[in-house]
């Protein structure tokens, strides 16, 4: 958040140097800085997958059943993402969508048109914006989680920076800077409602819902306060921070208490499915340090208390190997309503860790950045281990190759998941 003092300041000292050295030409292109009225960019990409199926794990038998002699599937995606900003005035009229197709071999073929940003905005002064449509929130400190992102759709881990779809709200930002120990406050409210055709996965009942965000920059260190209440949600509370250690070093943190949290569980006993309902504290510790060498190096501590207990893990997976085995329609219905309901999600456990190295331009190697990224359940010790690498030495071109190995057990998460390894190839061009 200080980069545009430093810039400023930079700007500054750069023509106060050149206009004391007559050879210098001083000519300054304004237009080139100013703000487009229209603007559209995005990209075309391609992505090519295989998936090669864990045919022990319970995931693969419930998601497959009963079409259960599928050894793999490869899957072939094409995506059109489009930008544009239209600014007139205080407005400014802001878009961002995607068109997708995907075909693959066993027939599951989709097309989906998603828009994940459809947003008007209002700036009569300075430090002053309201907002109203479609926008994707992105509050926290944490690369491949965010305990505290309350109005936000999650993350998926194994791709955290992939754009994600937002809400229908009302928002806006009101900003301060001051001299001292304090040097920015902003406030950021935000309304979402819920009603049918708007925002109905945000939460099962109708009604609105109310959040606040705090931010300062105090003492060096970016600081939030979150809180959501409403009809839809029960009522949670957060804060986050991320403080520069040195130039090259980075910590932050979150911490998010939600009221009320429910999850359904499998009954281990073979009774019915239940729901328990208790207050939850979700949390993350994290660092980011790069080397004099471009080595960039991300590790984070997550403990979800909103996710499963490895107890309740191992009673769901038992479940679903059992309704497999047996084809029982009841016990197929019972695992599927529970891998739906939280269980089938990315990370559904208590506890990970996770670790992405990443290395640019190495034994110089122009424009190829290899990478390396481990998600750990520390629970049960299974893993998923994804090495990747980004070549982008064509204008406007980026090409990525990706591997990803889950190692795992029976009982446990990465070994019961769908899939044992996959391969992807994506070429994506920007326009």
């Amino acid at each position: 958040m200080r980069a545009p003092g430093v810039i400023a300041a930079l700007t500054a000292w750069t023509f106060a140097a050149q206009a004391a050295d007559p050879a210098t030409d001083t000519t300054f292109d304004v237009e080139s800085f100013e703000k487009k009225p229209f603007e559209i960019g995005g990209y075309v990409e391609t992505e090519w997958r295989h998936f090669d199926f864990n045919r022990d794990g319970a995931l693969f038998g419930l998601n497959r059943y009963p079409d259960l002699d599928t050894g793999g599937n490869d899957q072939l995606e094409g995506t059109l993402h489009l930008d544009g900003t239209l600014r007139s005035g205080i407005a400014t009229l802001r878009a961002s969508g995607e068109v997708t197709g995907t075909w693959d071999d066993i027939g599951e073929d989709t097309h989906d048109a998603t828009l994940f940003e459809g947003l008007l905005a209002l700036q009569p002064g300075p430090g002053v914006t309201a907002e109203i449509g479609k926008k994707a929130l992105k509050w926290g400190k944490g690369y491949a989680w965010n305990p505290v992102g309350f109005v936000e759709r999650a993350k998926d881990p194994d791709d955290p920076t992939e754009s994600r779809e937002g809400f229908a709200m009302l928002t806006g930002d009101l900003i301060a800077s001051f001299q001292g120990p304090v040097r920015t406050v902003a406030f950021t409210p935000v309304v979402v409602p819920v009603e049918t055709a708007v925002n109905e996965d945000f939460g099962s009942r109708e009604g609105f819902n109310y959040a606040a965000k705090l931010y300062l920059l105090a003492w060096d260190t970016d600081v939030d306060f979150m809180v959501l209440t409403g009809a839809s949600r029960t009522d949670r509370y957060g804060v986050d921070f991320s403080r520069n250690i040195t130039s090259n070093f980075e910590i932050h943190g979150e911490w998010a208490y939600i009221t009320d949290s429910a999850r359904t569980v499998v009954d281990p006993n073979g009774g019915p499915n239940r729901k328990v309902t208790e207050d939850a504290r979700n949390w993350l510790l994290g660092l980011r340090y790069l080397t004099e060498r471009d080595l960039t190096v991300i590790a984070e501590v997550y403990h979800q208390g909103t996710g499963f207990t490895e107890g309740e893990l191992t009673a769901f997976y038992d479940l679903a190997h059992e309704a497999v085995e047996t084809g029982s329609a009841s016990l197929l219905s019972r695992a599927i309503a529970t891998r739906d309901a939280g269980y089938g999600r990315p990370t559904p456990g208590r506890d990970y860790l996770y670790l992405r190295v990443s290395q640019k331009e190495p034994f110089d190697l122009l424009h190829w950045t290899p990478a390396a990224t481990a998600i750990v359940n520390a629970d049960d010790g299974s893993f998923s281990f994804t090495p990747e690498v980004e070549y982008t030495g064509i204008d406007n071109l980026a090409l990525r190759f990706r591997l990803g190995y889950l190692n795992g057990g029976r009982d446990e998460e990465f070994g019961e998941k769908q899939n044992a390894w996959k391969a992807e190839v994506r070429a994506q061009y920007h326009f």
